[in-house]
């Protein structure tokens, strides 16, 4: 199995992903692409390029139909998958490491 690298968009992308996956009450979040482009300053179009990358890499995943906080469907979005979530906590396991 080849090993999964990440650039730096990539990383702080699926560590954003995965923070709003922990903060919807224990359901999976899936976020705008506009949300996550004000939530980590990279422009729109960077923005959907990694969630394409981490999609193909099977660390996040598309899902249409999301809603608004009025509860209108208001188009769709990305969240980190289970995958995502556990190469996020080993990368996060073997910066511990490191530092030790």
């Amino acid at each position: 199995m080849k090993e999964i690298t990440l650039n730096e968009n990539e990383h702080k992308v699926l560590a954003y992903l995965v923070d709003e996956v922990e903060d919807v009450w224990g359901e999976k979040g899936y976020v705008y692409f506009s949300t996550i482009s004000k939530a980590t300053g990279l422009e729109v179009k960077v923005v959907r390029r990694v969630c394409r990358s981490l999609k193909r890499k099977g660390l996040a995943e598309f899902m249409r139909g999301l809603f608004n906080e009025d509860g209108e469907v208001a188009g769709s979005g990305y969240g980190a998958t289970d995958a995502g979530l556990s190469f996020l906590a080993a990368e996060t396991q073997k910066e511990s490491t490191r530092i030790l």
